[in-house]
């Protein structure tokens, strides 16, 4: 879960149990000292550690940036740098960028870690103006603007028709989405849903691909 190695030891550990404990109960439900219950110390240990529970949050937000940066790093990517990726994806062939949005998908559906965080977010953005919109931002608004970015990019450099990059974006990005939902609350139809984005991807791309590189 920690990809800069900055947390060690009982530190971590607190971490750890309060993302565990956040993802089931929600931020506000959760006491400091039912983490420290968890992590097997008294409450004013934790306080060595952590001055409050929002730092303690602030800590698992930052850790989930960085994993999330992580990931998308290991496919040779640059979210949520768009134009920095245009002339990547302009060269790839639809079978190798298929493999990237499933590659990303899986991440977001079985990294335990992320998991629990998004898990946490979804609970608390019923309760929390300011959690919603940072789940909004997240997880809607974050790719929307890039595939709005990456689109006008590529429409730029003829590797895509031109239309509405913003529209294109939400047609791409909203059936992944939902497909990552039900990966989420049905998993027994994730082979399913994965076939589904390869045919997704594949209809877009014949929808908005220039017809000389289609072959």
């Amino acid at each position: 879960m920690d990809d800069t190695g900055f947390l060690r030891g009982t530190k971590r550990r607190i971490v750890e149990a309060a993302l565990d404990l956040f993802s089931q109960y929600g931020f506000e439900a959760v006491r400091v000292e039912q983490i420290a219950t968890r992590v097997g110390i008294k409450a004013p240990s934790l306080y060595k550690h952590f001055k409050s529970k929002q730092e303690i949050f602030d800590t698992i937000l930052q850790m989930m940036d960085e994993h999330h940066e992580a990931q998308v790093a290991s496919l040779q990517m640059s979210l949520p740098n768009a134009r920095d990726d245009a002339s990547l994806i302009a060269d790839l062939s639809e079978g190798d960028l298929v493999e990237k949005v499933l590659a990303m998908v899986r991440f977001v559906t079985h990294d335990e870690a992320y998991g629990k965080f998004r898990r946490m977010l979804e609970i608390e953005r019923h309760r929390d103006a300011g959690l919603a919109r940072l789940y909004e931002q997240r997880y809607q608004r974050l790719y929307v603007d890039y595939h709005t970015q990456l689109f006008t990019a590529l429409m730029e450099g003829g590797a895509l028709l031109q239309g509405d990059a913003e529209a294109m974006a939400l047609q791409y990005f909203a059936p992944i989405l939902l497909a990552i939902g039900i990966i989420d609350h049905q998993p027994e139809r994730e082979g399913e849903m994965l076939s589904l984005i390869r045919r997704h991807v594949h209809q877009f791309m014949l929808a908005y691909k220039p017809a000389r590189q289609t072959d």
